[in-house]
């Protein structure tokens, strides 16, 4: 089943799709009551001054979902935890999760490079003035020096990347403790992005 182009206003309720796709959606000035979306596709769905209440969305795919002005209660975010150490160079699929947790202690010696990447590409999934955030927590042992991260790419293309305090680490920091990357990828451009970039021990 499809479902195409529906604009809606007032209260709506309910709504359960089962293994649909649901395409090009404005939701203006409503209420949303008690929608399940099992197994489905929304594409190009746009909610405008919208209250969404006991909305479940279960092994679905959300494309290019707008929301203007929404308050978010109890929001959850999606992380990728790996019983791993981060290599010389590491894949950070941010499909996965935007935050990513190496639970092993650190073994590989550095300087790594993290690749922010997504299924496809973040250049073909993201528009120009668009951002992504991601968090890296690496797991340190007792001589954290050799593990450290000191580069960022983006789709395996090396990007500018401004390090806080003018600062790109040399070494590892946490020591029995955890090492985090907080990065912000900001598209400019065709596979152009300005990078922000950290390394604070925890």
């Amino acid at each position: 089943m499809t479902l195409s182009r529906i604009q809606k206003g007032g209260d709506q309720d309910p709504l359960n799709v089962n293994s649909a796709i649901i395409n090009n959606i404005a939701v203006n000035s409503g209420i949303l009551n008690n929608i399940i979306v099992n197994s489905g596709i929304l594409n190009n769905i746009t909610i405008n001054n919208t209250a969404i209440n006991n909305t479940t969305l279960n092994s679905g795919i959300a494309n290019y979902l707008t929301l203007n002005n929404p308050v978010l209660s109890a929001g959850l975010e999606k992380s990728y935890i790996t019983a791993t150490s981060p290599t010389v160079a590491t894949n950070i699929t941010l499909s996965s999760g935007s935050i990513w947790y190496f639970t092993s202690t650190a073994s590989n010696a550095g300087p790594w490079t993290f690749n922010l990447t997504t299924n496809g590409t973040l250049n073909t999934l993201m528009q120009v003035g668009q951002a992504a955030t991601t968090s890296v927590l690496v797991t340190q042992g007792s001589s954290p020096t050799s593990y450290y991260a000191n580069a960022i790419t983006i789709d395996g293309v090396t990007q500018t990347t401004y390090w806080q305090n003018a600062t790109t680490p040399v070494s590892g920091q946490a020591a029995n403790a955890l090492d985090i990357y907080l990065i912000t990828a900001i598209k400019t451009g065709f596979s152009t992005f300005t990078v922000l970039a950290s390394q604070t021990k925890f």
